[in-house]
């Protein structure tokens, strides 16, 4: 009989099972990250945007293994649930002294994008400290901005 399964609309029979016991062998001191996304490559894998259906894939590589269809390396490490707690940002302290003029005083302003700068822990802090929600790990793609006034 076939080894088969069928995941996410896709079937894999012997043949792709067969290519993935070659990638583990092959790779066997490297990660389970690492082997997805090298079946993801392999097998042209992506999403329309070009990004790796590794996470897809890592699901597919669980499931032939819970099946004992295939046997994947241990574990590196066990990486966090991403809805554990967190520590709180830490807290940075801004100037509080109320600005009285004309918008036009405040020139020039720039609105930053922040997210994966330098000035992310600003505005995780500033969330923290002053919005009315505090802040949360975001989930997802997301965007930041902090909207600067003369520098």
């Amino acid at each position: 009989m076939e080894e088969a399964i069928r995941y996410r609309g896709k079937v894999f029979g012997s043949r792709e099972i067969d290519e993935i016991r070659e990638v583990i062998a092959a790779h066997r001191e490297r990660s389970r990250w690492f082997i997805s996304r090298e079946l993801c490559r392999r097998w042209g894998w992506t999403q329309p945007n070009g990004v790796l259906k590794d996470i897809l894939c890592r699901g597919l590589l669980l499931r032939l293994q819970a099946q004992g269809l295939i046997e994947l390396p241990p574990c590196g490490k066990i990486p966090p649930y991403h809805l554990s707690p967190h520590k709180k940002p830490a807290n940075v302290q801004v100037g509080q002294t109320p600005i009285e003029g004309k918008l036009s005083d405040l020139r020039p302003i720039e609105l930053l994008q922040v997210r994966r700068t330098p000035l992310e822990k600003l505005y995780n802090s500033l969330i923290e400290q002053y919005h009315y929600l505090r802040y949360t790990r975001p989930v997802g793609e997301h965007l930041e901005y902090l909207a600067l006034a003369q520098g």
